[in-house]
């Protein structure tokens, strides 16, 4: 899947984040990671800053696997956690499947190392135990429910206050509920 440039515009169709106005385009303002299933992009509606995934059209393209995603985007809109990005919706305009969330600033776990590396100030044990501790505490309010089926240091965030955000991208695994049915 190609990268979207800088500035592309697209189409929200129902999606709004909040303090948007409806129907207002997306705009690219920076490509943050490229993931397996897509493409995750830092964006804004309407002034209003988002994180925007934009899922591969063959990966969804699978019926049994997009209407997997959609009970996982669906069982995260119902977890509000302070380390758990809130997820403004999801929606398929133009029959791509475009994932938005709550834009927390500052960038991936992954950018935030390379940074401090870069400035010869690689991570100790106290803030590397800092960082993997807030998101086990956002596993873990996830876990009852659904099984995070994808994390590493592109699904996970860290603001410019320094919070610890893992995103709902994406629950590929079946939940427990699921497994016990089976």
């Amino acid at each position: 899947m190609d990268a979207l440039p800088v500035d592309a515009e697209l189409e929200p169709g129902d999606l709004v984040a909040p303090g948007a106005t409806p129907g207002s385009p997306l705009r690219i303002r920076e490509h943050l990671t490229d993931l397996p299933h897509g493409t995750c992009y830092r964006a804004r509606q309407d002034g209003v800053a988002v994180l925007l995934t934009v899922v591969d059209p063959v990966f969804v393209a699978d019926l049994g696997v997009l209407a997997g995603l959609r009970r996982d985007l669906d069982a995260a809109a119902g977890f509000p956690h302070r380390g758990l990005l809130p997820l403004h919706g999801y929606g398929r305009p133009d029959r791509k499947l475009l994932i938005l969330e709550h834009d927390p600033g500052g960038t991936t776990i992954r950018s935030f190392v390379e940074h401090r590396i870069a400035r010869g100030r690689p991570l100790d044990g106290e803030a590397a135990f800092t960082l993997v501790s807030h998101l086990c505490h956002a596993l873990a309010a996830l876990h009852p429910d659904v099984i995070h089926g994808y994390v590493n240091a592109d699904t996970t965030f860290v603001s410019e206050s320094g919070r610890v955000f893992l995103s709902c991208l994406l629950y590929t695994s079946p939940s427990p509920r699921d497994l016990s049915t089976s």
